[in-house]
Formats: structure tokens, sequence, C-alpha cells
């Protein structure tokens, strides 16, 4: 349907890299799709230059860039990226004076740089976000981590020092972050043209009503380091309430360690892991819960917030990185951060009990919850955003 028919303006042309780009998929690439799907509907001409990875079906405005590393790329492969990046700018070198604005959109992730600005158009890079720290005194939970863990603790210093990075942030008209932390790790020089912007969901999965409760409290989340299942079990044992279950999907290579900690602390009764679920199946199970509970120490984002205060639900989250900017704490949920793991996970525990006796603060918490998400968080909304900014750089 063009522009004229549905009576829309007809603004600029677009040139949006997106390394994957997965209308369909998860992550990023459907990140990525949702942003040029909202701007496509406020207007703007939008062509996307994505890696042709084999899941990747054909779709409105997509240029393929054919690569010798193109795999099955679900997030981000570095080898990959870099060959795309260079293919790309080549490619987009003789068409950049077709475009009014380039922009970046996928990876969300700011250790790795955009060559784009090198086209000498209005250039935006973003979103982007990650790089968070653990939390004072968690410092433990990173020292048993593995090698990509240790680089990450390099990502600040490289905003500073990589020319690779620095010659991204110089050339980008805007930079765009997801969450108030992220903007906290941008070198000051850049601090004036950075915005934030954080991602979201499609206005129509957030629930009409509140769905009938079940007594269990729900998480989800891979189960590895950062991801700190261990927390909330940890956390659920010490709980006064008794007559509720705890369920958790996902998967990763952290379940032996959980399983046998479900054992040690005689949880098996009531502390179920259920693996590795549909996405339908996830929204169900946390829609009948009483509330949901997510206790990752340095979350980027926390998408999984997004879809539990869509479906009505108060969360229990830790206040620090991406969670810290969603959640209103004592409005759609409570926030907790400990001095140390022992601490935070009592707290984790009074905040759990807290909810489990009280319906009427669920109630009022998951009603506000959506209305948050509708408020702040829905593409529409954030296409808006991004339009006043493509708006701002192309004037």
């Amino acid at each position: 349907m063009s522009s004229i028919e549905t009576g829309r303006p007809r603004l600029g042309r677009v040139l949006a890299s997106a390394h994957v780009y997965q209308p369909d998929g998860v992550s990023e690439g459907w990140t990525a799709s949702q942003i040029v799907s909202a701007l496509r509907k406020m207007g703007w001409r939008m062509t996307v230059f994505s890696a042709a990875l084999p899941r990747m079906r054909p779709a409105h405005g997509l240029v393929r860039i054919q690569c010798r590393t193109n795999a099955d790329v679900t997030y981000f492969a570095l080898g990959n990226y870099l060959e795309y990046s260079l293919r790309t700018l080549i490619a987009a070198r003789r068409l950049r004076r077709m475009f009014d604005i380039v922009h970046h959109v996928s990876p969300i992730v700011m250790r790795v740089p955009s060559f784009m600005g090198l086209l000498g158009r209005p250039f935006i890079w973003g979103p982007v976000g990650g790089s968070i720290p653990f939390p004072p005194g968690f410092e433990r939970y990173g020292r048993p981590s593995n090698w990509v863990n240790a680089l990450r603790r390099l990502d600040r210093p490289r905003l500073y020092l990589d020319p690779t990075m620095r010659l991204t942030m110089i050339s980008a008209d805007r930079i765009v972050v997801t969450t108030s932390a992220a903007a906290e790790l941008i070198p000051d020089a850049y601090r004036d043209k950075t915005v934030v912007i954080p991602e979201g969901i499609p206005v129509g999965a957030v629930l009409a009503t509140a769905p009938p409760e079940e007594p269990y409290i729900f998480s989800s989340g891979r189960f590895i380091l950062y991801k700190a299942m261990d927390v909330i079990i940890k956390a659920f044992a010490k709980m006064k309430s008794t007559g509720v279950k705890l369920m958790i999907t996902g998967d990763g290579p952290k379940r032996p360690e959980l399983l046998a900690l479900i054992d040690r602390l005689g949880l098996k009764d009531r502390v179920q892991l259920m693996g590795r679920v549909t996405r339908t199946q996830n929204a169900e199970l946390m829609s009948r819960a009483l509330f949901c509970a997510f206790p990752a120490l340095r979350e980027a984002f926390g998408h999984v917030n997004l879809e539990a205060m869509a479906a009505w639900k108060p969360v229990v989250v830790t206040d620090w990185g991406g969670p810290r900017d969603l959640i209103v704490n004592g409005v759609t949920g409570i926030k907790v951060l400990g001095r140390n793991p022992e601490e935070h996970i009592e707290m984790f525990a009074a905040a759990m009990d807290l909810l489990v006796a009280d319906p009427e603060m669920r109630r009022r918490m998951g009603a506000a919850a959506a209305q948050r998400i509708l408020e702040n968080f829905t593409w529409s909304v954030l296409g808006a955003q991004y339009d006043e900014l493509y708006r701002e750089v192309s004037a």
C-alpha cells in the first residue's frame, strides 16, 4: 500500500543496515524489522541491507548482501559481520546519493563499530546497548566466567581507545542507546548527541484484560551465569509463603547446577525447570502466573520484562542495567539490589512474599504495568520517536 493510498506524506529515503533481519524471527533480527516497519508506517521509504543468511525470507525493500561467511547466524558472528560491513559499504557507496539518511539498526551492541558513517550522509548509530558490568558487590559472579565475559570488561575502555569505535561515534549525527545505563557508558564528548530509545513490543501483544491467576511464580531465561537463576531458586527457598510453586522456562549450560541446587534445597516438588518451550507456550505460562521474577544481574535490556508487563503481571527484578528503566518501583513491580549476593537473595525473597500475600497489590501493579507498555514501549510509540529523530538529522 502506497503512502498516497494511506494519506501519509512521502518522506525521505533511508538506507537501514541490519546485519541480521528477521521479521518472523527473534532477538536482534526481529527488533530491526520492527523498527523498519514502524518507520515505514510513518511514511519513510526504507531500504534494508542485510546479510543473506540461510533462514532469511524475501521482504519488501530488502537487499540481500552475499558474503562468503554467510551461515546460520541467529545473533552475531564477528567474521560474518565484518565481511558484511565491508561489502555493504562498497555497495552503498554507489547508491549513497539516493538516500537522505543512513541508519545502523543491528547489531544492537556497542562493542562493534559501524562504518556506515563513511557514506557522507546523515548517520544514526543505534539502537545499541549492552556492556553492562555486574553490580558492585557481585564481582565474584564474574570471576569464574569465560574469556568472553572477561573481554566484555574491556567494552567501556574500547569506546575511548579503539579508533574504529571513536570513528563510529564521531561520524554519527545521533547515537541511539536502549537504556540510561548504556547512555552512561558513552564518552562525554558524544553525550550531547546521544538519545535513549528503548526496544518495544507490538501493541497487539498487550492483553486487553488481566488473565486468571494460578498459584505459581514464573521466570524465564537462558541458564547462564549473569541470568542468575540460582538467585531466584535460593530466594524461593527462603520465602515464608509455601503454597506456591516456581516455574522456570529456558535452558543452558547451568542446568545441571540448577537441578543439583533444587535437590539440595529440597525443592523438587515445588520448582520446575521446564526447558525450552515455544513462544506461545511461554506467553501462556507467563500470563497465568501470580507475577514474574527475573533476577538477571547485568541485563542489557530485558525484553522479557516487557512481555510480562503486557500480560498484566507485576515484575520483580534486579535494580540494575536495563530493568532499572523498565520497571517503576512500587507501581509496576518491585526492584531490589543488595550489597552482596546474600543480601540480594533475602531482598528478592521478601519482594516475592509481599506480592504472594497481596492480591490487590498484584492487580493494581498488573494494570499499571500494561498501561506503561501502551504509553511507552509499543513500536507505534517508539516509531514516533525515531520519526522525530529522522526529521532532526535530515532538516
